[in-house]
């Protein structure tokens, strides 16, 4: 017979359990790995154990209609943590059934700040034996033990006093340098990866896979901050979930246009397969995110225990002021490190009364003078956005100028050609604008929407007339 369990106990390891699968599912992807897919699988049929218990404890525990009211909120929780069980899965399976890969993909991937990896204890090893405060491990390869299976048992969280033996199965995260270092201590050989190869001009392969990554991005800040949204009861970052779902999908869609292009470029579009699979099972992360939400958005306060599951979990979400002088005042996240030098991640920053999550202020982002991949991914997508727009305006001016009584309008193909050359000159001054705003508001610690978006407006006023000038002048109208 099995060990009665609290509703939290069972709640916070589905939650470890759950976000471990999500972590080494994209791992599994990463290394081409068959033996973390099937972890992922193991820890699935573990979820799956916990929260049939969970139910059942929940119904058990439901003694009047305000508490089957307040539990509702705990089985809610359940179900999108089981969305998220599930969504990881399938990741794995994309590399279980071999669906397919692009090189490119992996290569992508490995820009990742953190990379999590998988290693066993081998009889000739330099861990055994020692608990991981004396090994030192985040200061001397900056990764970190997030979970040990010892045979069937799981250990989410090691605390510093957990000793390592032979036969352990260690999971890390941390930077992609220190895999090999672990590895080496724990008697196994290291993988020595080789370097992604150079590429010239970006492909249609190149765009899909640029969106792919940010799909998975996307995927783990929208679980972060739903979970911040619990914990802190905050509504306005569950609206923000919510806008991350809006954007998950916009994401989505648009790899679909480019993986039918790049299918044209490949001798076996199979390979285009796992791509589709895994973009999907990423966008069902965030649905689950936006799921979890509902919790604080109905009447009346969720369960206190959801709040100290959050509290108690093997990844917890906290908030911390920084105080004036303080070692990380007037630094940038980039120059402290923080997931090497604690473990931490920040999800987001609430200044004054807003919350902040932009790629500028999270870390993914440099303030450099030469925009990074992530910044030409943003520019590539504004693109077919502003082309949707600019042609929207082109057929709402022409039929206003057909409607309007003596007025003798352009031809259609005419009016689009003129407003769409004029985007086009446009186009790249406004995003270099935007860029270098962004950039130099932040670096001066000003909020770069406030001050970036102001100088956008006024450089599109006078950029527009002259562009729209230059484009009726070369085309001679």
């Amino acid at each position: 017979m099995r060990n009665v369990r609290t509703v939290k106990e069972l709640l916070v390891e589905a939650k470890d359990a759950a976000e471990l699968m999500v972590d080494l599912a994209y791992a599994a992807i990463f290394y081409g790995d068959d033996a973390l897919a099937r972890e992922v699988l193991r820890l699935e049929d573990r979820v799956d154990e916990l929260l049939v218990d969970l139910r059942a404890v929940c119904m058990l525990a439901a003694r009047t209609r305000d508490d089957a009211d307040q539990l509702a909120g705990v089985l809610s929780m359940a179900v999108s943590i089981e969305g998220i069980a599930d969504a990881a899965e399938d990741i794995a399976r994309v590399v279980l059934k071999d669906l397919g890969v692009p090189a490119e993909l992996r290569d992508d991937l490995r820009h990742a700040t953190e990379v999590t990896a998988r290693v066993k204890v081998r009889p000739v090893n330099e861990l055994e034996g020692t608990n991981l405060r004396g090994l030192e491990l985040p200061s001397r390869t900056g990764m970190w033990i997030i979970a040990i299976r010892r045979d069937v048992d799981w250990i989410h969280g090691p605390d510093g006093e957990e000793v390592l033996r032979e036969g352990d199965v260690l999971f890390m995260q941390g930077p992609r340098e220190g895999v090999d270092e672990i590895r080496q201590l724990a008697g196994a050989p290291p993988r020595e990866l080789p370097e992604p190869p150079e590429r010239g001009k970006l492909s249609h392969l190149d765009r899909a896979v640029d969106l792919v990554v940010e799909l998975k991005n996307v995927s783990e800040v929208a679980v972060g901050l739903a979970y911040s949204a619990i914990l802190l009861r905050d509504e306005t970052l569950a609206a923000e979930v919510s806008a991350i779902e809006d954007q998950s999908d916009e994401l989505f869609h648009q790899l679909e246009g480019w993986v039918l292009r790049a299918a044209a470029e490949l001798e076996d579009p199979e390979e285009l397969r796992g791509m589709l699979h895994l973009a999907a099972a990423a966008e069902r992360i965030v649905d689950s995110a936006q799921s979890m939400c509902r919790v604080i958005e109905e009447e009346g306060p969720p369960h206190p225990i959801i709040a100290a599951a959050l509290s108690e979990a093997d990844e917890i979400v906290a908030e911390a002021i920084v105080a004036a002088g303080s070692e990380i005042d007037g630094q940038t996240l980039g120059q402290l490190r923080l997931q090497t030098e604690t473990g931490m991640e920040v999800l987001a920053v609430q200044r004054a009364n807003r919350w902040i999550y932009s790629k500028l202020h999270v870390g993914q982002l440099d303030p450099r003078l030469l925009p990074g991949k992530l910044a030409i991914l943003d520019f590539s997508l504004t693109t077919l956005l502003a082309a949707l727009a600019f042609t929207g305006v082109a057929v709402a001016g022409w039929l206003a100028a057909v409607v309007v009584p003596g007025v003798a309008p352009l031809g259609l193909l005419v009016t689009l050609g003129v407003v769409l050359l004029a985007g086009l000159f446009a186009l790249p001054i406004l995003a270099l604008t935007a860029y270098a705003a962004a950039s130099v508001s932040f670096r001066f610690g000003f909020d770069p929407d406030n001050h970036g978006i102001p100088i956008v407006t006024a450089t599109m006023d006078l950029t527009g007339v002259l562009c729209l000038l230059a484009a009726v002048t070369l085309l001679a109208i």
